[in-house]
Parts: C-alpha cells; structure tokens; sequence
C-alpha cells in the first residue's frame, strides 16, 4: 500500500528509478531530509531493473569521467553506509580493437585516461585472451583494460539508495502518478497527483523514458525519446571463467559481462528501433517488449564468431527493454530554462547505472546550492535549447543516429548527418553555390572551409592531419593579409533592454559596462565561486538598452542564467534575438578598404574606434557594426536585419573582388584565434575556472560596487590563483583534440583545454592549465595518443601580442 502523501516537500522527485532514488539519498545526506520521492508503479520498474548494469568510467570530458568515478566509489561503500548490498562487482572493462583504427582510437582513449588520472592498459593479442580467454582472437589488433571498472545489480543498488534516502528522512511514495503542476509566476509551487497536491519549493523530473510527458506538463521540453535495447542472458557455461571483465567488442558491436555461471550478450545494432516515441503509457510498468529476433541476429553472429563457445550452451532469456535516449547519446540534466525551479534528470542512454550515483551528486548540489561542483555543461539541458529540439522527429532521428554511436569509433569532429538544412543563413545559398562544406551547430548550417576546383567538398573522418589542412591554410593567409568573409549569423544574441537593465548586467558582469552608448565591453559573468558562466560580448545600443552576443550553442544557457538574475519587478526584459540578425565578419588588413568602398559613414580608426558599435549602411542597408575581432586582424562583425543580409554579402563582395576578398570558414576561424591566444568558453573556460586562472583578470573590475562572485574573486586575487592557463607551441605537427596530458619530468601537471595547428605561425597550439608552481618553466611535453612531443610554454600569444594589427 502506498504510503501517506505529505502535503509539502522542499523538494518532490518524480520517478522511482535508480537516478530518482540516488538524487533523494543524496538530498538527505546533504541534510535536506524534506524530500518526497514519487513512483507511479513501484520502485525500478521503469528502464531500472531490465538494465545490464555495466560501469564504464572513462569519457570524452574530464569532468563526467569524474561524476562516474564517483559513482564507482559510492557503490564500494554503500553497503558499509546502509547496510544493503550493491551488487557492485569491480571485475575491471576491457575493450577490444579489431582493426588499426579502433586501436588508434584505444590510443587515444588511453592517452586521455592518462591526462584525467584513470589508468588505462593497452593490451597485445596475446594480453587480451588471457583476459578474455573465451575470445577468438581473428582479427583482433589489441585492447584497453581499466582496472576498477565493473558492474552493478540495478534493482539490489537502487534499494541500497533507497534504504539511505529513508534513513535520511525522505519519504518514498509508489503507486502515485503526477497529473500536472501549479506554476506561479515562471515557478512550481506544487505538484499535482491522482492522491491529491504537494506544494513545494523544487521538482525533479527523473522520470526515465516518461520524462518527456513530465516535462509537457510543466511546459517543459524534454528531448528524450524511448529506443529498444535487446540482450540475452545465457544459460551457465562449463569452465567459465568467474570474474571476467565487462568486456566490448565495438567493431562487432557487442559487449559481454558474468551472470551466474553464463553471460549478459548484448550491443547496439546500426539502425535501432524507436518505440511510443509519442508517449509512453502509464500503465507500462516491469514490462519487456516482445524479443526482436531479426534485429538481434547480426549481435548474435558477431558474439558466436568472438566467443564461440555460446554455439553449445543454451539461451535463458532475450530481454527487450526500452530505455530513454537523447540526441545526443549524452544525459539530460539541470535547471530547465523555462521554470526557476524545475530540473531534470533524464536520458540516461543506456549508461544510467554508471552514472546514478555522479548525477545524483549532481542534481543535490544544482538544487541546494544553485550549482553543481563540476562543470557539466556536456550534460546540461540547456544545450538543447534551440526550438528545433521540441520537434518529436528531430529527437527521433538524433536518438537513432547517436545510439549506434556508443560502438562506433569517435572521430573527432564529427558532424551530424541527419536532421540538416534546419537553420540556415539568408547567405547559405550564395556559400553553398561556392562549394562550402557546412558543419552544424544548434541546428544552424556553418561554414568549416570552401573546397577549391579539384578538391572533394567533403572531409573525410581520420585522427591524421585532414584533408582540408592545406585549403585552411590558404584561408587563414586570406585574413591574415588580405579581407575575407566569414558567415556567423549563427551567433546567439539577446537583447537585454528597460529601465533596470544596466544595473542587472552590472550586478551580473565582472567587467565595469557603464559606458556610453556606442561601445563594447567583453567581459565574464560568473558564479558565486567566481567560476566563469558567461563570456560575452555586451554592445550598448541605448542609454537603457544591451545587445549581447554569444556562442552559437550557449544562447540558451546565457538567456537562462541572465534571466535567473534579472530583477523580479519587471524593470529589464532578456528576449532572444538570435534569428532577427544575420552577421558577417569582414576581417583582414585590407578590410577598412572595402568598408569604405560601399559605406559612406566613417570607418576611420578615429572616427570608429576598437570596441565600438555603430549604426551605419553598407550600400542601402542599414545595420549595426561592431568593432571587434576573434581572429586578432583589423575587422568588424556586421550586425545586419536578416532581410538585408543577402544584399549586404552581394554588395561586399562585388565591391571587395578587386581587393582579393575570400570567403572563408570557421576551420580557418579557430585557427586565427589560437594563434591570437583567444579563449573559448566550455573549453578554455568554464564554470570551475575563474578569471584570474584564465588571464582575464584585466576583465574584473573590483572597485565598481558589488556583482556576482565579486567576494569570491577578492579572495582569490589576494591569495593569488592555484593555478594558471598556459599557451604552448610543440616541437612537430601534431594532431590535438583536448584533454590530452601536459608534462614536465614525467609528471602529468595538466590536460590540453583545446588546441589545433596555426597556419600563420606554422606551429601546434595548445592551451591547457597548470598548477600556479609549475607554470613557469620554458620546456614541457604534450603527449598524443601516446607519444610525448616537446612543447614550449610562452608568456604571450604567438601573433600580435601586443594587438598593432588589430588597433590600426
């Protein structure tokens, strides 16, 4: 029988799985005892308890490496703290390659293991089966096996949870369904079941492959969507093996781990199956779907061709389980944007049981402190925030791309291929007719490079130096000593305006941004802790009126956090104007030539100085310039009403040809600003780095009155920075893709925050962070897929550091 519903709760969970459960225990182990958790059936019942429970810990970020190593650790100990066995078996993970380039890619994953602390061990052959010894080795190159991976019983390590949650004090109550929610002025004061309300001051949507319904309710997206996962579980096997690892085969697209005497079989099939995409029932609860023998067959064959020994034991059972996925193969978590107080803990794709116990760290921390304690932007919801994602096909056909993904190699840089053509610039045709490659970012075609006559428009996938290096190279060389065009009407802009608006921005920016209108301020927005939220650009356009611009894929997690902090009287409004607006950046040493060639307002370096904004016209348009640049050449950034941009790209480079103007594309963009010692937000810095590690201190204004995370910054400044962010060239071409180990002495000091290779300067760049006492050598080593290449540490950026080519 249920239990009694409370009729208030700090804070109500919706969902009774493993990431619900874990986000209660970790509440009330933080003292927030005032927690109701809501299950609809009984507790697991939803993706929980047909899951495979594999735990794998190292990732692409540092920091979800982190929150699973953390998981890893709780698990350990939890049956010490509530006395309920976890089911935690620490049998380590092995990885197999079967060609050259997964082992390239092992490589790499090893290198970056070594960068983030988590040993990784590469294997031979002959290594491997001594791991796996029930392996036919045809065709296998090599292997990864990481010690303290393992597996977990979903149902026994969510009772543990629970068991801690309710010694705690949270309440637990099943057999509930949550029919809506009463929202008051952009936040839930209560939550609406079939037993009745509970008002309360927060909500958790962890409601597993419903979340989506959930969110409806609330007026919140949700873009996660249900797909079906099929493995077997095999009857015992004579001579197996106890303890052998969770093991993956990605080339065959299977994984293997013990289950009492046999063995879990599954993996991720090229084209999985989407199910109730529109909304699953309520009423399925401890259910499987029907087995899908078809679609499990290729797994099948691939498993009897590794492990032969499964041709001669039987199959106890196919389990077919829908788990929630998002489009990105990632998790769902954090502050929805369109409420204060709702937040989400959703679309754990497969790897749920290894992350439960990180996350629910997580979603304590966003909701008792406002923050969690690492940086988890890759996992943010607010990456998700273009209107694209509310579209049921859009999530569908992202979810289906990326599922087979969890086996498929990673190669850097990979661009969607489904869903494209969504967002496009009013200059994408003209680009496209030239015979641009276009990436995607937050549903908007980009510019990456224009392939010349005889050059394919395609880039090809390799760790290698790619195809496109050379056509860079050209690019870089046109805003480097030429005027070039570059597409970035894709930039996130908001326009903050009212009577309270300048001292909003001010209580929210580092940066004194008093300053007359027709000028720029570039400046960091931060956190109580004095990390770094924000790194925008605010253009003043009226005594009571802010442009802000930022990066294509942070709009909505700028808007969010700017609109959390505006006053509650209504004094300033933040709206997106992101799609108002196209944008040319007209870049380069000859650029001030063409500007003069189709403008007759003054774009003399006196009459238009750096870090302003101006309205002018090029030809019979008018828009707004900025004076400003991320490529470190004399440029502006044109500002333009999107039904003019087609006529002001025409009407620039008709004018500009007997200039030499070239388009170029965002390749050659990263590489001008790495060279110029430009910082990149979710990269260079992120919200665990403060202004004063990152060489932005110029950026905080100490003196102006108080702003957020002003005490934080003080303290900081006076006990100097822990550590410091160092720009490096190396010794040879090499081909870096972060979190890579910097090194001096043998010692890993720090990981590679971005890097990538500087046409102009004909080096290596890397930016990465080093304790404050080990920053001040000349000589370091940067190590990639394993090989050490020197690397020289320099006080300053490699172009222009003194900015005479931009300022003239």
């Amino acid at each position: 029988m249920p239990e009694s519903l409370p009729s208030r709760a700090r804070v109500v969970i919706v969902g009774g799985g493993v990431v619900g459960c874990s986000i209660a225990y970790h509440l009330v182990e933080r003292g927030c005892a005032d927690v109701v958790l809501l299950e609809k059936s009984d507790l697991t019942t939803g993706a929980t308890w047909h899951a495979a429970g594999l735990v794998g810990q190292l990732r692409s970020s540092r920091n979800v490496t982190r929150m699973i190593q953390y998981s890893v650790k709780l698990y350990g100990d939890l049956e010490t703290r509530t006395g309920q066995a976890t089911g935690w078996s620490p049998v380590g993970s092995l990885r197999i390659a079967s060609s050259t380039e997964r082992m390239n890619e092992l490589r790499k994953i090893a290198n970056t293991g070594r960068g983030f602390g988590l040993d990784v061990h590469l294997l031979d052959p002959s290594e491997t089966k001594q791991r796996f010894p029930i392996a036919d080795l045809e065709g296998v190159v090599g292997s990864a096996y990481v010690e303290s991976d393992g597996h977990a019983d979903p149902s026994m390590l969510t009772r543990a949870l629970t068991s801690g949650a309710r010694a705690g004090g949270a309440t637990i109550v099943c057999h509930t369904r949550v029919t809506g929610f009463s929202i008051e002025s952009g936040s839930v004061t209560g939550v609406e079941t079939d037993r009745g309300v509970i008002e309360c001051d927060a909500v958790v949507n962890a409601a597993g492959m419903w979340a989506r319904r959930i969110g409806a309710m609330a007026g919140v997206n949700v873009p996660v969507v249900p797909l079906e996962h099929q493995f077997l579980v095999t009857t015992p096997i004579p001579d197996l093996p106890r303890d052998l690892p969770v093991t993956r085969d990605p080339d065959n697209a299977i994984y293997y781990r013990g289950e009492v005497g046999g063995l879990v079989v599954g993996g991720f099939e090229p084209e999985p199956l989407p199910w109730c995409v529109d909304g699953v029932p309520w009423e399925f609860s401890a259910e499987l779907l029907e087995p899908n023998l078809d679609q499990f067959e290729p797994l099948s064959r691939s498993a009897l061709r590794r492990t032969p020994c499964l041709e001669s034991v039987g199959v106890k059972k196919i389990v077919n389980g829908p788990d929630g996925y998002s489009p990105d193969g990632s998790y769902v978590l954090g502050p929805a944007p369109e409420l204060r107080n709702f937040f989400v803990a959703a679309g754990m794709n497969c790897f749920g049981i290894a992350g439960a116990g990180g996350v629910g760290r997580a979603l304590a921390e966003w909701i008792l402190d406002g923050e969690p304690s690492l940086d988890l932007w890759p996992l943010d919801i607010r990456r998700f925030g273009g209107p694209q994602f509310r579209s049921t096909r859009l999530v569908v056909d992202r979810c289906m791309e990326h599922y087979p993904k969890h086996y498929s190699i990673a190669w850097p840089m990979y661009a969607h291929r489904s869903a494209r053509r969504l967002r496009r610039s009013p200059l994408h045709d003209h680009l496209s007719s030239k015979r641009s490659v276009f990436g995607e970012k937050n549903g908007w075609e980009r510019v990456q490079w224009l392939a010349p006559q005889g050059v394919e428009p395609c880039e090809e996938m390799t760790f290698g130096r790619p195809s496109w290096h050379d056509v860079v190279a050209e690019e870089v060389h046109a805003v480097r000593e030429g005027v070039a065009l570059l597409d970035q009407t894709s930039f996130g802009k908001i326009d903050v305006r009212g009577p309270g608006a300048l001292d909003a921005l001010q209580r929210l920016s580092t940066r004194d941004i008093d300053r007359p209108p027709g000028t720029l301020s570039y400046t960091q927005m931060c956190n109580e802790r004095g990390g770094i939220e924000c790194d925008v650009t605010i253009a003043r356009t009226d005594d009571e009126r802010f442009y802000i611009i930022t990066g294509t894929s942070f709009l909505a997690h700028d808007l969010d956090w700017i609109s959390r902090h505006l006053p509650r009287n209504g004094s300033a409004m933040a709206t997106d104007a992101t799609s108002s607006f196209a944008v040319i950046n007209l870049g380069g040493p000859r650029s001030r030539d063409l500007l003069r060639r189709v403008s007759d307002d003054d774009v003399s370096h006196e009459g238009f100085p750096f870090a302003g904004c101006r309205r002018i016209h090029i030809g019979c348009a008018p828009l707004l310039a900025l004076r400003v640049s991320y490529h470190g050449e004399l440029g502006w950034e044109l500002h333009i009403p999107t039904e003019f941009g087609a006529y002001v790209y025409e009407t620039l480079w008709s004018a500009g040809e007997e200039l030499g103007v070239r388009d170029i594309g965002y390749r050659a963009l990263e590489s001008c600003r790495l060279e110029k010692g430009y910082l990149y937000w979710s990269a260079d810095v992120t919200p665990d780095d403060n202004p004063y590690e990152a060489g932005l201190g110029f950026n905080v204004n100490l003196d102006k009155g108080d702003f957020l995370g002003r005490e934080a910054l003080a303290r900081i400044k006076a006990a100097g920075p822990a550590r410091k962010l160092c720009y490096f060239t190396l010794a040879e071409e090499t081909q870096l893709f972060g979190t890579e180990p910097i090194l001096r002495d043998g010692r890993v000091l720090g990981i590679v925050t971005s890097g990538g290779y500087g046409h102009h300067v004909g080096k290596t760049i890397a930016y990465g962070y080093l304790p404050i006492e080990d920053s001040g050598h000349r000589d370091y080593s940067i190590a990639a897929f394993g090989i050490e290449v020197a690397a020289t540490r320099h006080s300053r950026a490699v172009h222009d550091p003194d900015r005479k080519r931009m300022l003239r």
